[in-house]
This record gives structure tokens, C-alpha cells and sequence, in this order.
């Protein structure tokens, strides 16, 4: 998804978003598909019952032939169909938030079979929660308004995704609507089976899927969590996992709301006992560098800061089960499963792990790889920690490999690889590498919703006239932007303390008129204003 020469932003011109992707669909939103050729094609969509992996959510104990996400397996026409559908759906929607307009249902969706206007419904939703950020309430918006459209919105939002729009707070009105319109999985059957019919890795799922709902209302309510009565009927080891799993979950992102989470978790003395060992080094970091000096003091308190060595030692632990997950998955036909030692980890440490896995990989022959590749990389709590893990060389060495097992199979294995940036960019250069890494850091903030990072190569220039060139770099891809874009890549890279210096003169003036002029015709008064105060504040026309 993202190499040098082609990036958010290039010199180039090319645009590629790393918001509203699908694991399948490389496509920027503002690079529409070939719609009349789309369109054109509709009248063939088939109006049978056929197979879907829209509603496979990974991690779960789903089981799906050993052939389903080979990309050499044959496909069937239906499924190709409901695909095109999808994506002429998909440039409704970019249309309708372009020209802040809702999208009302075409008359070729409604001649779709029932069937297929369910799959065509949960790849869009999964397309506009992907990912979750503070400009997801628009895509959503968009699609949802139409009467039509909400008759086939049921059953489509996982808990997962639920759970980061609930971690969000300008997206309320999503939450809310996710209820109203019976979107969220199991919503219409919401009883869960008794804890006594539950195997224990099931009763290890209800306990913490109820122990996080009660945090919820416990931070809307202002109180303290009231335990679950599922958590209290497990065993001494299972509640531990919980609340690990609950910790991890509780900081993730570590923000300024953090502090009222914690709280929530941390009030009632029952869960303390468990709290012991449960936040990385990583975490606490961010938590000081933030301010959080409550959340400091108790983590300090309750001894909840994991020791070196002890991190080191679930490393090798998520390393081992991670690898073994994938080997269960070849196996039994399905994807990877996140294993629980995984889960618990920073995201350091969770990057370290996956860094492995990718290294044992490359040396499977060619007529295994693309099985053990898939099994990984499509687990979706791995695949933000894909990106760099290989090297130019080992790239080389997967095509040269993958050129024997045909050009379906090259094709995917390849384009995986640049679609998760998993090609780490290295130069000699530091000036070089500090320009691509700053870059790389705002699109992954732009991603997370939060400040961009600053990147150790920024750090170790010496010279300000390097980072000076470094930050005149990262404003200048602000410019080939779409209008929509630029205030949270702005935002994103100009509220990074370590850049602030370098951004006066930062921009050309052409620049600076380009990037006011989109704003002006393509945002709303409020943001055209907002973010030229900011370009005149930092004096970054040169």
C-alpha cells in the first residue's frame, strides 16, 4: 500500500489513503473504479444463494475450507458479481460524502436478490469502518440515511468494531445509530447460552465481553465497574487473563479520556488482586508522556508495570503461539487465530512477535507459502503490525520464489506485501530515511486518530537545516491531498511538538494557496478557517 515512490501525497501526485480499506481492496476512496464498466455489468449479478466471507470474523472459532482465502482458488461468478456490486456501492458513497450528499439506493441494488443485498451491505459497512477514526461519522452518514439502505444494515458491525467506536467520542451518534439500526452482530438475539454450557474459552469470552460492557456504563454512569456475575464464576487463572485482556483493552489508544477509563476499572477493590503485571513498559510510557499523573500513580500502586525480563518472556511465549496458530490454521483451514499471550502484549512487543512470524515464514518452499502467508496475514490483530517487517532482499527473494506457483498466487502473495507496507524502506541517507519515517509516522496517526510520532531518525539529525528539510517534505505531500484529507493530515503532523519549530517557511506559497483554495471550495468555513489560522500562526508560506 505504500512505497516510496508511491505514497499519500508524493511528489508524483499519486494518492493513496490509508483510510476506508478493505483487507482485499487497495483503492483510495477518491480513486473511483471503472463504474460504467461496473454498472454496465450489473444486470449479470446472480440472484442465487452463494457462499460469503464478508461475516468471517477473524479469531474467532470460525472454520472456512483450507482453499477459501487462497486467491489461486478458482472463483466463482457470483461471488465476482456481488464484488463489482460492492464496489460500484463503494464510489456511491465517495460520490455522496464528495458532494455532501446522502446515497439513496439505486435501482440496481434493489433488484439484487436478498441474499446478495446483505453481503453488498456488510462489505460496505466493513469498508467504511476501516478504519475507525474521527472522520468515520461521514462515510457512515452517508450510506445509513436511505430508508431502503437500513433494511439490510442488521447484523453487520462486529463487536470489535463496535468496541473502537464506543472508544471514541465524537463518535456518539455512530454508536448510537449502530443500536438503533440492529447493526451490531447478535443484537437481535442478545441472550447469551448459560456459563455452565460454555467450554472455557468460552467462558473466558462472555466474562470479558460483559466485564467491557460494564466498564462502558461505568464511564458513561461515572462510577465504578460492577463486576460481572460471569467473572466471578470463573477460576483464579481465567480471571487473571481477563482482566489482562480488560488492562490492554482499557488503554487502548492511551489519550486524554484514558484517565476517566482507568478510573472506571481501577475504583472497586475486586479487581484489584488481578491488576498485578498487567501494563508494558511501552504503555506507561506514553502514559507519562501524556500527563496522566493519576493513572501513573496507581499503575505504580497496584504494581501493574510488567518487568523487563518478564516482558521478554511473553514475547517468546506470543512468538511461540502466534507461529503455532498459524500452523493450526494451515492445518484445520482457517485463518490464524489471536492467541490470548498475543493479545496481552504492547505494541512493541506485539511487533517484535509479528517480525518473527514473518521471518519463519521465508523459508516454507513456494507450494506451501501462500497458505502459511494467508494464514497470517489475514488475522486482523496482526496485520497493523506488518508493515517494514521485511526487507528489500527477502521481497526479492518471496517473488522469485512465488514465480513457480503461478500468476494468481505471485499476484496475491505480492500485493499483500505492498498493500501492509510490509517492505521496509532503508536509505543511507539519514536525511532520506527521516523524510520517509516522518511521513510513514502522520499516515499511521491519520490511521489511529492521534499525533503523529516522531520517528528516531527525525531525532538523530544533528543539523536543524536537515529537519527543516525533513518537515518541508512532509508539508509539501499535504498539498496533492483531496480537500476532505487535509485537516487530519495537518493536524496530524503540524501538533507534533518536535516539529512545530521546522514548520515556519515549511511551505511554498503555491503550496500554501493550493492546499487554502481546496479547503475553501471543499470543507466547511469552520475547518477552512481553523486550519488557515494555523498555516498563518506558524508563518509556513515561505
Amino acid at each position: 500500500m505504500y512505497s516510496p515512490s508511491s505514497t499519500t501525497g508524493s511528489a508524483g501526485g499519486a494518492t493513496n489513503i490509508p483510510a476506508r480499506l478493505e483487507p482485499e481492496d487497495a483503492s483510495p476512496k477518491n480513486s473511483p473504479p471503472k463504474t460504467a464498466e461496473m454498472a454496465a455489468e450489473l444486470n449479470t449479478i446472480g440472484h442465487s444463494s452463494v457462499p460469503s466471507l464478508a461475516g468471517l470474523r477473524i479469531g474467532q472459532d470460525a472454520i472456512v475450507p483450507t482453499t477459501a482465502y487462497l486467491r489461486s482458488a478458482p472463483v466463482r461468478a457470483e461471488m465476482e458479481d456481488i464484488r463489482r456490486a460492492t464496489e460500484t456501492m463503494k464510489q456511491a458513497v465517495r460520490e455522496g460524502v464528495h458532494n455532501r450528499k446522502d446515497v439513496v439506493a439505486p435501482q440496481w441494488f434493489m433488484e439484487l436478490s436478498e441474499d446478495a443485498k446483505r453481503k453488498v451491505a456488510k462489505q460496505v459497512v466493513d469498508w467504511v469502518f476501516s478504519p475507525v477514526n474521527s472522520e468515520t461519522e461521514r462515510w457512515f452518514n452517508r450510506f445509513t440515511a436511505d430508508k431502503y439502505i437500513q433494511k439490510y444494515l442488521t447484523n453487520t458491525v462486529s463487536e470489535t468494531t463496535y468496541e473502537q467506536v464506543s472508544r471514541l467520542h465524537c463518535l456518539g451518534h455512530v454508536r448510537d445509530r449502530i443500536k438503533n439500526y440492529g447493526m451490531l452482530e447478535g443484537q437481535d438475539n442478545n441472550v447469551r447460552p448459560p456459563v455452565d454450557r460454555l467450554n472455557r474459552a468460552e467462558r473466558i469470552e462472555n466474562a470479558k465481553a460483559e466485564m467491557w460492557d460494564a466498564v462502558r456504563k461505568g464511564f458513561y454512569d461515572h462510577k465504578g465497574v460492577a463486576v460481572p456475575a460471569s467473572f466471578l464464576a470463573l477460576n483464579e487463572d481465567d480471571r487473571q487473563e481477563v482482566v489482562e485482556l480488560t488492562v490492554s483493552w482499557v488503554f487502548s489508544p492511551v489519550n486524554r479520556e484514558t484517565h476517566r477509563w482507568f478510573e472506571c476499572l481501577v475504583a472497586g477493590a475486586s479487581l484489584r488482586p488481578y491488576l498485578e503485571n498487567t501494563v508494558p513498559q511501552e504503555t506507561y510510557d506514553e502514559v507519562e508522556r501524556i500527563g496522566l499523573n493519576f493513572v501513573r500513580q496507581k499503575i505504580k500502586e497496584y504494581g501493574m508495570l510488567i518487568p523487563a525480563v518478564e516482558a521478554q518472556k511473553r514475547v517468546e511465549i506470543g512468538a511461540n503461539d502466534l507461529w503455532n496458530a498459524v500452523l493450526d490454521g494451515v492445518e484445520n483451514g482457517y485463518d490464524a487465530k489471536t492467541p490470548k499471550s498475543f493479545a496481552c502484549l504492547s505494541d512493541a512487543n506485539r511487533r517484535e512477535v509479528v517480525q518473527r512470524a514473518v521471518a519463519r515464514l521465508l523459508p516454507i518452499a513456494w507450494t506451501k507459502f501462500e497458505n502459511h502467508f494467508n494464514r497470517l496475514t489475514a488475522n486482523s490483530d496482526v496485520k497493523p503490525f506488518l508493515k517494514g517487517t521485511l526487507s528489500q532482499s527477502d521481497a526479492d527473494g518471496i517473488l522469485l520464489k512465488m514465480q513457480k506457483a503461478g500468476g494468481d498466487a505471485r499476484s496475491h502473495v505480492m500485493s499483500r506485501i505492498k498493500q501492509y507496507r510490509m517492505i521496509a524502506y532503508r536509505s543511507d541517507d539519514p536525511v532520506q530515511q527521516a523524510k520517509y519515517d516522518l511521513w510513514e509516522a502522520v499516515l499511521d496517526g491519520v490511521s489511529n486518530s492521534r499525533v503523529a510520532t516522531t520517528p528516531a531518525s527525525f531525532t538523530s539529525l544533528s543539523l536543524s537545516k536537515d529537519k527543516q528539510a525533513v518537515v518541508n517534505e512532509a508539508a509539501s505531500r499535504l498539498k496533492p491531498l483531496q480537500g476532505w484529507q487535509i485537516p487530519s493530515h495537518f493536524n496530524c503532523l503540524t501538533e507534533n511538538a518536535d516539529v512545530k519549530p521546522y514548520l515556519k517557511g515549511s511551505m511554498s506559497k503555491a503550496q500554501y494557496d493550493e492546499i487554502e483554495r481546496k479547503l475553501r471550495f471543499f470543507t466547511n468555513i469552520q475547518i477552512w478557517r481553523d486550519i488557515t489560522t494555523k498555516m498563518e500562526k506558524y508563518q509556513m508560506a515561505g
